[in-house]
């Protein structure tokens, strides 16, 4: 095994180790990306149905998607109410590929729920 990899990582896990540790990992971190915690360790805080009332109510969900660089099926899900929330990064990703700041579609709520220093520090770690 290369020096760094440990057991119990999802890392390891991707490399073909079913070990009880890691195959742990692994569902540990899938069960954390369903319930909205992305890849950067930021939880989920924004509705990505805001989005949509940049766009013409007519608009197709294939037009919208290629505005904004998701799929359609994406922007049918947010139609319909399901989880439609985005964390910080890709919230502030897709409200800059329409020409908007964040705090444009999401208001105050972009201010307000904006994560302090400490939560950016343990994302990145």
């Amino acid at each position: 095994m290369r020096p760094g990899l440990r057991h119990g990582t999802e890392t390891l896990y991707h490399r073909g180790c079913r070990c009880d540790d890691c195959r742990e990992a692994f569902s540990i971190r899938r069960q954390e990306r369903r319930q909205g915690i992305r890849r950067r360790g930021l939880p989920a805080r924004y509705d990505a149905r805001a989005l949509l009332r940049f766009f013409d109510p007519e608009a197709t969900d294939i037009t919208i998607g290629e505005a904004l660089g998701v799929g359609r099926r994406l922007i049918g899900e947010w139609r319909q109410e399901h989880d439609n929330l985005l964390n910080d990064y890709r919230a502030d990703d897709l409200a800059t590929r329409i020409g908007a700041h964040p705090c444009e579609v999401w208001g105050d709520d972009w201010w307000r729920l904006a994560p302090d220093e400490e939560e950016m520090h343990e994302s990145r770690s």
